[in-house]
């Protein structure tokens, strides 16, 4: 998995968790599992990412302005606190 440490990246990052809301809170039915599996392969690459900034010695902060760094950590939270507040389901038919 590659890691690019910048602004950019979390940009675009942020603008799929927010588009990703009401998947979020979507049934998970086989006919929105490849949905799902883009959600979890994005929450793995901002693992990635925030693993490799890290490593680095990068802050977040740094690679983004004030505006853009409190957008994105809001609707991080948000995406994960909504995961974990709703939980997962199985996929039903």
């Amino acid at each position: 998995m590659a890691t690019y440490l910048t602004s950019e990246l979390f940009e675009s990052l942020q603008h799929f968790l927010e588009k990703s809301k009401s998947l979020r809170k979507a049934d998970k039915t086989i006919t929105n599992l490849s949905q799902q599996h883009t959600l979890l392969y994005t929450l793995q690459i901002l693992s990635a990412n925030f693993k490799a900034l890290g490593f680095c010695g990068v802050k977040l902060p740094d690679l983004m302005d004030d505006e853009n760094y409190k957008a994105f950590l809001k609707t991080y939270q948000d995406a994960i606190v909504q995961v974990i507040e709703l939980g997962y389901t199985e996929a039903s038919p």
